[in-house]
């Protein structure tokens, strides 16, 4: 099954798959090419994206000055407006540039079938944030009861691909900013599951944005972490363990405790070149 197939609804009807535009299938949902005023427009409140690169936004209200816009708007109407379903930042362009009306193509379709067409074309264009991706999952499974498998088969992608992304709506929200900012992948994000603490993923989260850890480091980082944990925290009371692990995140380096006997250890703070050095130092010293 090719992927344009399982896209469901008649929807890759109405989105191209290409950069160059190609007018949509006219079908009893469809009207042909009209313009329209541009403040008759409206957002989509389920827009799954929700961040719009200033730069690029430039550069594309520059284009539409020189070339007009290529591709139509995809809308509904919603008593006397017409509520954007793909092309928001088209419309946006378009404001900037100054214009006073757009192109768009009137289609008739219900709540779900208004946010999979959306989440589909920023999954066309990788538009979205795996953040972004992961929250228009959740919201379909939420309000319209779909399963992974439902999801998977209309946005063209493999059932696992959507447990993993879904996944990322598990970890504690200061990650899912740097995964949304892509300061960590979604490899990274990944690994970071794997914890059970949320200290830690957030103290190792840190490490990944400061060193530049990649993947493999940071599953390797976990398995030190948990073999050293059997041979040299595990004794420590619950109360020092915490104590550790807010100076690991104070530091943004790995803490190792030893303990010797019942009163005497070592603390050692490793570190990998002089500025983390400087740096941890600077911390200890405030």
């Amino acid at each position: 099954m090719t992927e344009s197939k399982r896209l469901g609804r008649g929807i890759e009807t109405l989105i191209p798959q290409t950069p160059t535009y190609q007018a949509p299938a006219k079908t009893e949902n469809t009207t042909a090419s009209q313009k329209v005023a541009i403040e008759s427009l409206r957002i989509n409140p389920r827009q799954p994206r929700r961040h719009f690169d200033e730069s690029a936004l430039i550069e594309l209200s520059d284009s539409i000055l020189q070339k007009g816009i290529l591709q139509p708007l995809l809308v509904r109407r919603v008593g006397h407006h017409f509520e954007i379903i793909a092309g928001e930042r088209r419309y946006r362009a378009a404001k900037r540039a100054g214009l006073s009306q757009v192109p768009v193509h009137v289609v008739t379709m219900n709540d779900q079938e208004q946010l999979e067409a959306a989440l589909i074309e920023n999954i066309i264009r990788e538009d979205l944030s795996a953040m972004e991706t992961a929250k228009a999952f959740k919201q379909l499974q939420k309000e319209f009861s779909l399963s992974q498998e439902d999801i998977a088969s209309r946005t063209g992608k493999d059932r696992s691909t959507v447990a993993n992304i879904l996944r990322l709506l598990q970890l504690p929200t200061s990650i899912q900013k740097l995964v949304d900012e892509k300061k960590i992948t979604m490899g990274h994000a990944r690994a970071l599951l794997s914890f059970q603490n949320e200290k830690h993923q957030e103290i190792l989260a840190n490490l990944i944005v400061q060193k530049n850890l990649s993947v493999r480091q940071v599953e390797n980082w976990k398995f030190d972490q948990t073999k050293k944990a059997t041979t040299t925290t595990a004794t420590l009371s619950p109360n020092l363990r915490n104590s550790i692990e807010d100076i690991q995140r104070k530091l943004g380096a790995k803490v190792e405790v030893k303990s010797k006997n019942e009163n005497k250890g070592e603390v050692r703070i490793p570190y990998f070149h002089k500025e983390e050095l400087h740096k941890i130092l600077s911390q200890l010293l405030k």
